[in-house]
């Protein structure tokens, strides 16, 4: 701990965009803002204040599934648990990335696994004209916050990375 230097009564719930606004005002007693939450709040307090940010602008994650990937059941639970376990958090998966060779071996059985969980897929170009999706993405880099992802299919790494 601080060893008594920090009050407790200098600690608060910030619980409406208004005391928010207010604490952005603090530049001479704050030091430093980690905000957590959507890329909304995060550029309004970026945009807000003269204190130091550290923060993000967007929660795009990907996961990329290699043609290397056997496991089936392996590989659906990552994917599953990397969307499921807390959909609106910044780290949470909104891209799947698959390795055209998976489409013979593990992405069927990785997809229904995310349906069967309530996970709405869409479709970018290539993952729609491979009939994997049925509603196509209208962007391919959007941060949804809820269950759903954007599916689509890639040559090799080097393609997933860019």
């Amino acid at each position: 701990g601080s060893g008594g230097k920090i009050k407790r009564d200098v600690i608060a719930l910030v619980t409406s965009r208004g005391q928010v606004a207010d604490m952005l005002k603090l530049d001479d007693v704050v030091d430093l803002v980690i905000p957590r939450g959507s890329n909304a709040l995060v550029s309004y307090i970026k945009a807000n204040t003269k204190i130091p940010v550290l923060g993000h602008a967007d929660g795009v994650c990907h996961v990329y599934i290699d043609k290397s990937a056997e496991d089936a059941t392996l590989v659906g639970n990552l994917v599953l648990d990397a969307k499921t376990d807390y959909p609106s958090a910044c780290n949470a998966m909104e891209t799947l990335l698959l390795h055209k060779d998976t489409l013979q071996t593990i992405a069927l059985p990785i997809l229904m696994n995310l349906r069967a969980a309530g996970v709405r897929c869409l479709g970018g170009p290539k993952a729609m004209d491979a009939g994997l999706c049925d509603v196509p993405a209208k962007e391919m880099k959007t941060e949804y916050g809820d269950l759903t992802c954007m599916v689509e299919i890639v040559g090799d790494m080097d393609e997933a990375i860019n």
